[in-house]
């Protein structure tokens, strides 16, 4: 889990210098984030936005997200979503 809480506190950093998702130093993060999920499933396109959204709709997910800082759920939700887009088929 270790990398995936570097996701998250550097995920944070950026939304508090207000940094968009679509920033590349964001994007960058995501790709470690992504290559995090790879470790235990390959998710395309779809499935990625959709894990994305998982992170917001469950409570479960956002309350440990955003105990890295308050939003971050939702912010790391639409990064991927741009990733995804951008680098998933």
């Amino acid at each position: 889990m270790g990398e995936a809480h570097a996701v998250h506190r550097d995920l944070a950093a950026a939304m508090r210098e207000g940094a968009p998702v679509d920033d590349p130093a964001v994007q960058e993060v995501v790709a470690r984030h992504h290559g995090w999920v790879c470790h235990f499933w390959t998710p395309g396109r779809d499935a990625y936005i959709g894990l994305g959204q998982l992170y917001v709709d469950d409570e479960r997910f956002t309350a440990t997200i955003d105990a890295t800082a308050p939003g971050l759920a939702a912010y790391l939700r639409d990064a991927m979503a741009v990733y995804a887009r951008a680098r998933l088929s």
